[in-house]
This record gives C-alpha cells, structure tokens and sequence, in this order.
C-alpha cells in the first residue's frame, strides 16, 4: 500500500463552448418543459468557431492537484506533445514543486512524502512527450 501513495494519476476532459450545432448530441437542462427553446430559438455560434476548456486533473493516495488550461481555437485543434508538454505539465509541475507542506485541505497539501515518485499516464497519443 505504501507503494501507491507515490502515485500521481492524472486525466484530463475538454468540453467544448458554443461548438456547431448538432441535433442529435445537444441537450437543454430545464427545470419546466415550458422553459426549453426551439431548436430554431437557441443562438449559435458562427462560422463553427467555438472556445475549447480543457479541465486537468490528478490524484495521490492523500491529496489532489487540479489544473486548468483554456484555448479558443478551432474544430482543427490538436491537443499534441507539444500541447501538452508547454501548457499542461509546466502548470502541473510547478503546482507539485510549490506544494511543500502538510496541510489538512487536500488541494493545499503537499502530494509525495517521498523524494522519488510515479506519474502515472494512460495511453493518449499527447502524453507520449520526449
């Protein structure tokens, strides 16, 4: 069990704001029938151009790190090694190295009490950085 507590998992989920519209993936949350627009009614975005946020986020056997990254860009984005190498693991390292005390908030506490530690990606194609 020791072992795991030098375990950094990370994820990470993008969502995307004011994306093209799309019959059959968009939603309305209302609490009143009555209060849902037409299809016709709802503004769109133009041109297809939409802001991606990105939500980043990691875990250790006693505390949590979370980091965020926003872009506006294009359907034509690509979240690459690059990416994620210059926006997402700087913040993220950064945000460890920072954390060096123990504290009783685990988004606050420091994440290793050991010198040594594991990051633990899954497969995506940008985690696979030189």
């Amino acid at each position: 069990m020791r072992d795991w507590m030098k375990v950094l998992w990370p994820d990470e989920k993008w969502w995307y704001l004011h994306p093209p519209k799309n019959r059959s993936i968009d939603r309305v949350w209302a609490a009143d029938i009555n209060e849902v627009p037409t299809f016709n009614e709802v503004k769109w975005s133009d041109k297809g151009c939409f802001e991606i946020f990105m939500f980043w986020g990691g875990m250790t056997g006693t505390a949590v790190t979370l980091e965020s990254s926003f872009r506006t860009g294009s359907r034509r984005f690509r979240f690459d090694q690059v990416f994620y190498r210059n926006k997402v693991l700087k913040h993220v390292f950064a945000n460890i190295k920072k954390r060096t005390k123990k504290t009783n908030d685990i988004f606050t506490t420091k994440l290793f009490s050991a010198k040594k530690w594991i990051f633990q990606q899954d497969g995506a194609r940008p985690h696979q950085v030189n």
